[in-house]
């Protein structure tokens, strides 16, 4: 295995160790720790997660955060997928394109 392969592996490793505390002071948030995938991409420059469960992370960014600090923004990663925020903005969007509007 090459060392990229395994800094990635061990980017991986840690990511989803990370995850796994999550669920120690949030247990309300175990079901989608567990359910995300996890991927890594250098194209993105922190952390995000989409709507469908695909968490992606820059390696570089997470391997700069403590342990606490790498927990606290997969909870809030996390956090985005329990309040629906996708959903939210998806519906923001789809009511400012068919909203009328008036001219005077």
């Amino acid at each position: 295995m090459s060392e990229a392969a395994q800094a990635d592996r061990a980017a991986l490793d840690r990511i989803r160790r990370a995850l796994r505390m999550v669920t120690v002071p949030f247990p309300h948030l175990s079901g989608l720790a567990a359910a995300v995938r996890v991927a890594l991409d250098d194209r993105v420059p922190t952390m995000g997660v989409f709507a469908s469960g695909r968490l992606v992370a820059n390696p570089a960014f997470a391997a700069r955060l403590s342990g606490n600090d790498l927990i606290f923004v997969l909870a809030h990663e996390l956090l985005h997928l329990a309040l629906r925020t996708h959903d939210r903005a998806r519906d923001r969007i789809i009511s400012s394109s068919t909203t009328p509007t008036t001219t005077s």
